[in-house]
């Protein structure tokens, strides 16, 4: 026989973690919808079901709201918000990480992460 354990007060799931992340970020659901393109029933209907968060929803989620530490969303682990850490590399602010010495090996990996921070920067700015 098969027997099925519940802890809800010890598993947190994807759609607990998102809630926490909307709530402390003053979201609500029509908002979050509009803003990700997500359909109005999905949230509804993950928050009942406690469902995972689709990697058809996930890329919304993320360039909706590139703050959202993606490691936090998906496991609980580490912080909510990514923090991005600045120095000048040339005169430019950088991620601290980013590494020029080998542009052919830092191209993907980057651009995505340059993206992410630019996005960041332009929301927090207003742009």
């Amino acid at each position: 026989m098969l027997i099925r354990l519940s802890y809800p007060h010890i598993m947190e799931h994807e759609i607990d973690r998102l809630d926490k992340f909307l709530t402390m970020r003053g979201i609500n659901d029509n908002e979050f919808t509009v803003t990700t393109g997500i359909s109005n029933g999905w949230i509804g209907s993950a928050r009942k079901k406690k469902l995972s968060i689709t990697n058809k929803v996930r890329p919304r989620i993320f360039k909706a709201y590139p703050e959202i530490n993606p490691v936090w969303l998906l496991t609980g682990e580490g912080e909510m918000l990514i923090k991005p850490t600045i120095h000048k590399i040339n005169g430019s602010d950088l991620p601290k990480d980013f590494d020029a010495s080998d542009p052919v090996e830092m191209s993907p990996k980057y651009l995505t992460l340059l993206k992410k921070y630019i996005a960041l920067l332009e929301k927090y700015n207003g742009l």
